[in-house]
């Protein structure tokens, strides 16, 4: 049980939990600087003759420290324990710095980038997609920087039809990223599910180290 507050009452220190009762006293002599030092919760220092002794919250002795005057010990080895029970408030971005790494890391700052490239790449499929068909039809020798190039002015010009049949900004931008998820969708299918030989050298057209 922690310790809440510790009292000098004649000639013992009398140790109390936080409901107010008495956990256990500590008896001292009859010398003039014998007393109560200071307690935490889960201890308290006492002088005792020659000797400061340490209780823990059970009235265990935990530890001596042998002294021969209040200033000396006082001067020397401070005290095992604070003469305060409830630590002063510390700020808050101290209390941040203290913490224990990992305990409350920022999030990668990787994961924000790996979205939006997901994101531009499910925007852009439409063209990406028609590129890589062209090129496989006319053997044409683009790179991979031309590909990508070429893919996003596709992407560009279907979504520009689509706005000049629509003749709505709002509408044409929808109908287009629905054929966005459908292309993606029908991408996914035709390269996991039926293993086909465009979808993988489209990959490999636009990602050269995939294998």
């Amino acid at each position: 049980m922690a310790i809440q507050t510790a009292a000098t009452t004649g000639s013992a220190v009398a140790v109390y939990d936080e409901r107010g009762q008495m956990i256990f006293t500590v008896p001292l002599g009859a010398g003039p600087e014998d007393g109560l030092v200071g307690y935490t919760a889960s201890g308290v220092s006492v002088r005792r003759g020659n000797a400061v002794v340490t209780y823990d919250e059970r009235g265990q002795m935990v530890r001596t420290v042998p002294t021969f005057s209040r200033q000396r010990f006082e001067n020397v080895d401070a005290p095992p324990f604070q003469k305060h029970n409830v630590p002063a408030e510390v700020p808050r971005g101290q209390l941040e710095e203290s913490r224990p790494p990992g305990t409350n890391d920022p999030p990668n700052r990787l994961f924000p980038l790996m979205a939006a490239a997901v994101l531009a790449i499910l925007v852009l499929s439409p063209g990406l997609v028609v590129i890589a068909a062209v090129k496989n039809l006319s053997s044409a020798s683009w790179d991979t920087g031309q590909s990508w190039a070429f893919g996003v002015a596709c992407s560009f010009v279907i979504w520009l039809v689509s706005y000049l049949i629509w003749r709505n900004f709002r509408r044409a931008s929808i109908r287009y990223l629905v054929l966005c998820a459908g292309v993606v969708l029908v991408f996914l299918f035709c390269h996991f599910g039926l293993k086909t030989e465009f979808t993988a050298q489209t990959l490999r057209l636009y990602f050269p180290a995939y294998r």
